[in-house]
């Protein structure tokens, strides 16, 4: 058995040097696709709002709407995914039967560093402004229907914003 969890525990760490690796990639490339992604949402919004709905304006603003909502949509997903199934890594090590007499002290040392790492699931972030989640998926929703409506109001002649 401690053959194969040496096998597993030395996996686990070149899967977080990796992912580690990953998320600084592309902490700024995701940033900079979510704050692009929810202007355009709010461009788009506004641009089938104003369109009259027989008019092929309307029919392109939306169609571009939801394709434009797929790719984060997508991010997102997987990186709720990357969290639950880091997160699990924890429970799955500590059921391994590792305090089990039989063990050595090492491989239980190894066992214990494994699970207090686990403690702390991996996230995708985008630069450390966000973990890339449904969770943060919805803000962005939010935060593009929020541009839209001051959008609006800007259109329809009215200044300021009530809160």
């Amino acid at each position: 058995m401690e053959a194969c969890m040496s096998e597993v525990i030395s996996y686990h760490q070149k899967v977080l040097r990796f992912s580690d690796e990953v998320c600084q990639f592309l902490s700024h490339i995701l940033f900079t696709e979510f704050f692009v992604i929810c202007i355009l949402l709010c461009c788009l919004i506004f641009q089938a709002m104003v369109s009259d709905v027989t008019s092929p304006q309307f029919l392109v603003s939306l169609v571009l709407l939801v394709c434009q909502l797929g790719q984060p949509f997508i991010y997102c997903h997987y990186g709720t995914d990357l969290i639950w199934k880091s997160s699990s890594v924890q429970q799955a090590a500590y059921d391994s039967g590792w305090h089990s007499s039989s063990c050595s002290s090492q491989f239980r040392k190894s066992i214990q560093m494994m699970i207090m790492r686990a403690q702390k699931p991996t996230k995708l972030t985008a630069l450390s402004f966000a973990d890339v989640s449904l969770q943060f998926f919805t803000k962005v929703l939010r935060t593009s229907y929020s541009f839209y409506t001051l959008l609006h109001q800007i259109h329809e002649g009215k200044p300021h914003v009530e809160i």
